[in-house]
């Protein structure tokens, strides 16, 4: 939680007169440890701290940790144990890479990120980075000059989506569509400023991408614009409603002519209303998709109520972010995170034998189904509670199960497993829109058919080096690799796992919503929308997972290609994915070859 919003709610605890006399010793103990801490620019002085004795220095560093780590962990408050392992509190690997930025950024201090994903206790972590403070500053991001206002360079992710969109302009793959019916008042003008408002405020919404001297270029358009559709649907079936949705859901952007971003408002009574959020990939992420909903949520409370509200920024742009990556692909770092992924996953590259229903084609893209599902909550506690024991995070052990399906249903042992990274790091990008997911690849080796205690370490030591080496653009990869992207059968991997998450404090249901359960519902103050499904038609990878832990328990889906698989196929893997994870949860010291499912 940042320190303004956990100052706000210690106020807003003084003014409702909840725990009055707590509240006030709380926030003057607060503004104490500020003034012993912060320069005048608010931020943590590595002077200040340094002239501390080693004892006052190590409680005000676990201090500053336990305000971040319930920051990263999106939890409103951290009632922080500090002698309890950094898994007790949910520490997964994109928290933990926040955390290590922060810990840079913040003291100077270069904690690596396997030491953290060792899962050591808040006061062990504390007493590390205490003794580690550098002196120096930390300085504040300088906006980039290598643009215009009405140009912008384009990322090596946005250039390879961009001409798999050329080379298939009718796809709808690169879509991140989400409808939600509106179950409280709804003021359709004021939304439609409110949006709006927050294409002008995100530069990288109102660009457009066209060819210029034989290059692809983002161009902002000089005022904000959103395609915002009003729909009379009183007198449609929900059967026609679910269906006009779907459709509209996966009408293809004309990337060079037209707005990137679409709202669609169905009224489909007095004062009922389905929305439907349409963006291109081009210019956001699921991330991005939570900033909106963030945003929205902020902008359009205060609008409805007449208040004014302040946006807040990091001064850091999407552009900032490419000259980075640029920087960095062509220095020392670069060539050494290609030196690693090249030897990680140069050599033979043999297909994924997935046993499918139907032949393959030669197309890129395929119509796509989705198999929705979820584990009881009993069952997310248990294997909440074999990770603390394994030492490991979900994310790791549920890549590990899916890995451990996928030996299963091919008989392969070696079997790579695509994954999207955030490179929001440095931490100045989290409040920026945009593309920043990265695609790498965990490898994993099954000979031997290892206990699922032992496999899970080995997949845990190959994502802490993968996460170390993440910043390496995927597409650049393709090519050292000399990898085809446009045959029937993807490069590099045919399976994909993917694990969003929600990323503000609040916000909690929009795990749900980014993985388009139906009927999450999401309470954004003054809005409130229950989502429901929408079919995407359009997938690159043979067969994805995506899983999130959601406020009632994990829940997921299997993304698949309509034209290899049956549906009833997906339900089956489903249903044994799903009796995998509880014999894990039972006893994870079975061989990967003999846990039931």
């Amino acid at each position: 939680m940042s320190d303004r919003l956990k100052r706000a709610r210690l106020v807003e605890r003084l003014v409702k007169g909840a725990n009055t006399q707590q509240a006030k010793e709380e926030l003057a103990g607060e503004m104490t440890f500020r003034s012993l801490v912060l320069d005048e620019r608010g931020l943590v002085s590595r002077a200040k701290l340094l002239v501390m004795p080693i004892e006052q220095r190590v409680s005000a560093v676990q201090w500053l940790l336990g305000v971040r780590l319930a920051d990263a962990l999106r939890q409103p408050q951290l009632r922080a144990d500090a002698e309890q392992s950094l898994y007790g509190y949910g520490l997964d690997s994109l928290a933990a890479a926040e955390l290590k930025q922060w810990l840079d950024e913040t003291f100077g201090v270069k904690m690596p990120l396997a030491r953290l994903l060792e899962g050591p206790s808040l006061q062990e972590l504390a007493a590390e980075a205490a003794a580690a403070i550098t002196p120096g500053e930390r300085r504040l991001a300088a906006r980039s000059e290598r643009y215009t206002d009405t140009e912008i360079p384009m990322s090596h992710g946005q250039r390879a989506m961009w001409r798999m969109q050329c080379n298939d302009p009718q796809s709808a793959a690169f879509q991140i569509a989400r409808a939600a019916k509106v179950t409280s008042a709804l003021n359709v003008p004021v939304l439609r400023d409110v949006v709006k408002d927050l294409v002008k405020m995100h530069p990288l919404l109102r660009a457009s991408f066209v060819l210029r001297d034989g290059e692809p270029v983002a161009v902002l358009r000089p005022e904000p614009t959103i395609t915002f559709v009003m729909q009379g649907a009183q007198s449609w079936s929900e059967e026609r409603l679910l269906e006009e949705v779907r459709k509209e859901a996966n009408r293809p952007f004309d990337v060079e002519k037209e707005p990137l971003l679409r709202l669609h408002v169905y009224q489909t009574g007095n004062e009922e209303y389905v929305l439907l959020f349409n963006v291109h990939r081009l210019v956001a992420d699921f991330w991005s998709l939570g900033l909106l909903m963030f945003g929205l949520q902020h902008a359009y409370a205060a609008a409805v109520g007449d208040m004014g509200i302040s946006f807040f920024s990091t001064g850091a742009e999407y552009a900032d972010f490419v000259q980075e990556q640029a920087e960095l692909i062509t220095g020392a770092q670069g060539e050494k995170l290609s030196r690693y992924w090249v030897a990680k996953l140069g050599g033979e590259m043999p297909a994924l034998n997935l046993p499918t229903d139907h032949p393959r084609r030669a197309e890129r893209f395929a119509a796509g189904g989705a198999v929705p599902f979820r584990l009881s909550e009993e069952l997310s506690a248990q294997l909440r509670k074999q990770t603390e024991r394994l030492g490991v995070t979900m994310n790791t052990l549920l890549l590990a199960a899916f890995q451990v399906l996928v030996h299963r249903a091919t008989g392969q042992e070696d079997i790579r497993i695509g994954s999207p990274v955030n490179l929001r790091n440095p931490l100045k990008y989290q409040g920026v829109f945009g593309p920043f997911d990265n695609t790498v690849v965990f490898r994993a080796d099954l000979s031997g058919q290892p206990a699922f205690a032992d496999f899970v370490q080995q997949v845990k030591a190959t994502v802490i080096e993968g996460l170390e080496h993440q910043d390496y653009p995927f597409p650049l990869l393709m090519e050292k690799l000399a990898v085809e992207s446009d045959s029937g059968i993807p490069s590099l991997f045919q399976a994909m796992f993917m694990s969003p998450k929600a990323q503000f404090p609040g916000l909690e249901a929009l795990a749900g919503y980014a993985l388009g359960e139906a009927g999450t519902l999401l309470q954004l103050i003054e809005l409130e929308l229950v989502a429901l499904p929408v079919a995407q038609e359009a997938v690159q990878i043979d067969l994805a997972l995506m899983i999130a832990d959601t406020q009632t328990g994990l829940a997921g889906k299997f993304e698949y290609k309509r034209d290899l698989f049956n549906t009833e196929t997906i339900e089956r893997m489903a249903g044994q994915f799903v009796q995998l994870l509880a014999s894990i949860a039972e006893d994870a010291s079975r061989s990967v070859a003999r846990l039931p499912m």
